[in-house]
């Protein structure tokens, strides 16, 4: 049996729901108070990468965890979590208090750079080749288009599907693509974590 698939669709926004473990219909009020216990979403235009580095930088908890914490960050997810790091070459076992400033802006900064890629394209894109791709052509980032919510819009891919590949997402035991090492694999936060062991080092 394939995975439970619910699409909601209007003229200007599309998600695409996996999984779902509860679906059920909210007032208002409601949807509000679920909205208000998320961390920010780098998806939307008022977003405040602040709120999460205020919970981060005094966490004990590793940083591949607290990125999977939807009140820390809101809609990253497990792909997501594994490819930043390493384009970070950021150790995910590395306690979120030990984690530099410069460094949780430099992983929202290329959050704000795939994720907006990942709705256009509908499919995730990480890999540098393929993201650069992508930029040479008619995409920009920042050109997303918002609902008056400040959530980025939908539009058709103009670019047709990539090859999906990947860093280290579902590569364990594989030769990484930079250095050769055997991509490792571990649950943490419930769900898989991938990375490479020298690659991201912890300094």
């Amino acid at each position: 049996m394939g995975a439970v698939r619910l699409r909601l669709a209007t003229p200007t926004h599309v998600a695409d729901l996996r999984g779902a473990t509860v679906c059920e219909l909210a007032t208002p009020d409601q949807v509000d108070a679920v909205i208000a216990r998320l961390g920010p979403d780098p998806l939307r235009a008022d977003a405040d990468p602040d709120r999460a580095w205020r919970r981060i930088a005094k966490s004990p908890r590793s940083i591949a965890d607290l990125l999977m914490d939807q009140a820390v960050l809101a809609g990253v997810g497990n792909v997501y979590r594994s490819e930043i790091l390493f384009r970070h070459r950021v150790d995910p076992h590395r306690p979120g208090r030990e984690i530099r400033p410069q460094t949780w802006k430099a992983l929202w900064r290329d959050l704000l750079l795939l994720m907006p890629i990942g709705v256009q394209l509908g499919q995730i894109v990480t890999m540098s080749d393929q993201v650069d791709a992508v930029l040479a052509g008619d995409f920009d980032p920042s050109a997303v288009p918002t609902s008056p919510t400040g959530v980025s819009a939908w539009r058709p891919n103009p670019h047709g599907a990539l090859e999906r590949r990947y860093y280290v997402y579902k590569r364990q035991g594989e030769a990484c693509r930079v250095c050769g090492s055997r991509v490792r694999m571990a649950d943490v936060a419930g769900r898989n974590l991938y990375w490479c062991g020298r690659c991201q080092r912890r300094r």
